[in-house]
């Protein structure tokens, strides 16, 4: 029987989970303190550092070590870095860009006391990384994707720290497949994959998506470092991935997984303005059977 078959409609979560996060989009450099009021306040105990304060860390030390020993003290893990870049863009200057900018987060994620970088794995798409072209799948794509994992990981090795790549429908890794295809190019504890369901489920699977998502979590269970939180609309992922909790998504399903089998993950809460986190957060203890 299946792992969705065996779901009922809710889980009984215990006294340590889950751990509650966000991103840290919305609070730009210098904007630390009111990030770590805000959190406290909807309790929030782990972040994915991205925006203006990723920023502010690759460029200052002396900021790094603020960052990390301020949320430290107040009880605010950095589950990792948002790293996230287009690693095959159509124009060579920003790929290098691109990759230089990774290099970076790799180097300084253990100074932030962390062992994850996130990533996209983009696309060749002329002006948006997040449309496709029918160029994603063709081999000359993949061979900049791969030499992009070529340079990156050697320096996550280094470092002590793995490279999360967060796949989507409308990049260039897609599905299940390439995924495997990724891990089994590079056998190595550097290269690990998002946590991340909700954006490999293309509009032709919805209907099968409490399968479809039992499958990735079975599939790839070792591999998995943070955990996202949002949803997919009945179009799709290619068309939507809104609120956790507002789309069609299976998220028991999910739910279970996490506290069964990875209640060590963060679950950071993505693809939201700041100020919906309380109602999230209700969505989701509403879910877990937890009182708030």
């Amino acid at each position: 029987m299946s792992l969705a078959a065996n779901i009922g409609h809710a889980v009984e979560a215990g006294a340590d989970w889950p751990r509650i996060g966000a991103f840290s989009y919305g609070f730009e450099r210098d904007q630390l303190q009111p990030l770590i009021t805000g959190f406290t306040r909807h309790g929030l105990s782990a972040v994915q550092l991205g925006s203006g304060l990723l920023d502010q860390a690759l460029e200052d030390p002396a900021a790094r070590a603020e960052i990390r020993a301020l949320l430290e003290a107040n009880g605010i893990q950095i589950a990792g870095l948002a790293g996230y870049r287009n690693l095959i863009a159509a124009d060579p200057d920003t790929r290098r860009a691109n990759l230089d900018h990774l290099k970076r987060c790799l180097e300084i994620a253990p100074e932030l006391g962390t062992s994850t970088v996130a990533t996209e794995t983009g696309t060749r798409h002329a002006t948006n990384d997040w449309l496709p072209v029918p160029e994603n799948a063709s081999e000359p794509a993949w061979s900049l994707f791969y030499a992009a994992l070529d340079e990156l990981l050697p320096v996550a090795e280094r470092n002590g720290v793995s490279l999360s790549l967060e796949g989507y429908v409308n990049n260039v890794v897609r599905s299940f497949a390439d995924v495997a295809r990724v891990l089994e190019r590079f056998p190595t504890p550097a290269l690990q994959i998002v946590l991340d369901p909700y954006n490999y489920l293309a509009r032709d699977l919805v209907p099968a998506a409490a399968d479809h998502a039992a499958d990735f979590l079975r599939r790839f269970d070792r591999h998995f470092t943070l955990a996202h939180l949002k949803d997919v609309g009945a179009e799709g992922a290619e068309n939507d991935t809104p609120e956790f909790g507002l789309g069609v998504f299976p998220q028991e399903v999910f739910l279970a997984y996490l506290q069964t089998r990875r209640s060590d993950l963060p679950l950071i809460f993505e693809h939201l303005p700041f100020d919906h986190i309380p109602a999230a957060v209700e969505r989701l203890r509403t879910l877990i059977m937890v009182k708030a």
